[in-house]
Parts: structure tokens; C-alpha cells; sequence
């Protein structure tokens, strides 16, 4: 059993990685200005039933940064592969959603069961503000620094809906958007989604699907959940009250709750 976190080199990427627990496998993968530590409770609870893998994508917390194209379901698939796992159940939040879109649909065989939460969907374009607000964070993290770029990221009333109102777990996230430094490291595109692009697959997806979003989540993200709902077979779609963007870290309880039963229902 590895630790909590360790660093394994897999296909000459060093990811800071952890498993705990046994049996069916589940991957958590987490979105943007995150890194795996947003899925602590989950890590916790689902661990009691499954074996749960979680770890920092390419470009985020301690995993290396991108010096060339990568996909993100590609680095998926060879962890998957470096642990020899042949079946396994995502978790995935936000931009995680995407790479667990792109994933599903190249290797549908891997996939028993996936959970989309806030999901982004490659080939859905994000709305102008957002990709704005997203430059100015960077640009001042490249001139100013994260400290800086983080006061401002706080007090700025368009993130309303992604950051914690909770102030324990506002403090949580906070640190772990000042801790994410290699995020600002790379150039963005070098990263490839899959071709076609997910939006215009969604059909495809066969899988078990459960779809969360927040109350509280912003409108574009509320439309992107109506649409994979919409379009892939049998998904179920659940609005968790009095949250915004990451239900899983603000009402971790209920998420987990909804999640454990959703998975129970279905591998039946």
C-alpha cells in the first residue's frame, strides 16, 4: 500500500500520486486551481469500500510541468496501466470532467461507472469573462506573484461561485490555489484533447453517469451539466443545495452520500 503521497515516474512523468483502500478502483480527478488534496474527504469515506487513486494532473501541484504535447486522458490511461488496473470508476470535477469525457470515450473498456461534477466538456467554449478573468489571473501571478494574485483572486466578487463561502474550508482552498505555482509554468497549449472533440461524441458514452452540480454553481456551468444529461444515455443529474462549484469540498457528507449510493445502485 503506498503512502499518502509518494512520487512514481510513469512513462518519464514524475506524478505525485496516492492509493489507499482496496477492491474496485476509483480515480478522483480534480479541475482547475486544484490539485488532489481538494478530494481529502473522499479520499477518506470512499477508501472504507474502494481502492482510491488520486493524484495532480500534469502542470498542477507536485506533478511535473509540460515541456511538450500531452493529453491529459492519455496520462490517465498509463497510470491506470502502471498499476494494472483494468477497470475503474471516475470522479471528476470541472476541467477533470473533460479529461474524464476524452478518457471514456477513447477507452470506453476502462470505465465501469463515471461521476461528473461542474463538468467541463472539451468542445464546449467557456464564455468570454471567464477566459478574461482566467488571463488576468495568470498575469498577475507572472508579475506579482501568487500571493498577490491570490488577494485578488479572493476578493474578486466573478469567482463567487468556485470559491468555498465556509470560511474553514475557504482557508482550505485558498491554500491550495497558492500552493499550485506550476499551474503558471507552461504553456497551455501544449496540452491535446481528444479529436473529434467530446462535445460532438457525447452519444457515445455508454457508461453509468451521474452528473452533480451546486446550486450556487455559475450559469455556464449549470448549462454544461443540462447538456451531458441531455445527450449521454441514462445519466442521472443531481443538484446538491447551497453550494457553488465544488459541492464535493463544500458539502463533502452528502456528495459522498449521493456518490456511494449512486455506485452501490449500479454495480448491482
Amino acid at each position: 500500500m503506498l503512502k499518502q503521497e509518494e512520487i512514481h515516474e510513469i512513462d518519464g512523468v514524475k506524478y505525485s500520486l496516492s492509493i489507499k483502500g482496496e477492491g474496485q478502483s476509483i480515480v478522483l480527478l480534480h479541475g482547475s486551481y486544484a490539485n488532489k488534496k481538494t478530494w481529502n474527504y473522499q479520499v477518506e469515506d470512499f477508501s472504507q469500500q474502494y481502492k482510491v487513486i488520486s493524484y495532480d494532473q500534469r502542470g498542477y501541484g507536485k506533478t511535473n510541468v509540460p515541456t511538450r504535447e500531452f493529453s491529459y486522458y492519455e496520462d490517465l490511461k498509463s497510470i491506470l496501466d502502471y498499476f494494472n488496473i483494468k477497470k475503474t470508476i471516475l470522479v471528476a470535477s470541472s476541467f477533470g470532467g473533460s479529461v474524464a469525457l476524452d478518457f471514456t470515450l477513447k477507452y470506453p473498456e476502462y470505465v465501469e461507472a463515471l461521476v461528473l461534477v461542474g463538468s467541463a466538456a472539451n468542445g464546449y467554449k467557456y464564455p468570454a469573462r471567464m477566459m478574461l478573468e482566467c488571463v488576468l489571473d495568470y498575469f498577475r501571478m507572472k508579475i506579482k506573484g501568487i500571493k498577490y494574485a491570490a488577494k485578488k483572486f479572493e476578493e474578486n466578487s466573478y469567482w463567487n461561485y468556485y470559491i468555498p463561502k465556509e470560511q474553514q474550508n475557504r482557508k482550505k482552498f485558498m491554500e491550495i490555489y497558492k500552493s499550485n505555482t506550476a499551474f503558471y509554468q507552461w504553456k497551455q497549449n501544449l496540452y491535446k484533447p481528444l479529436e473529434p472533440l467530446a462535445i460532438n461524441q457525447l452519444e457515445k458514452i455508454k457508461v453509468p453517469t451521474l452528473i452533480i452540480e451546486g446550486e450556487y454553481d455559475q450559469d455556464f456551468n449549470k448549462k454544461a451539466s443540462e447538456l451531458l444529461h441531455s445527450r449521454i444515455k441514462g445519466a442521472e443529474r443531481i443538484v446538491i443545495k447551497k453550494c457553488g462549484h465544488l459541492p464535493y469540498f463544500e458539502k463533502p457528507e452528502e456528495f459522498n452520500k449521493i456518490v456511494l449510493k449512486y455506485l452501490e445502485e449500479v454495480s448491482k
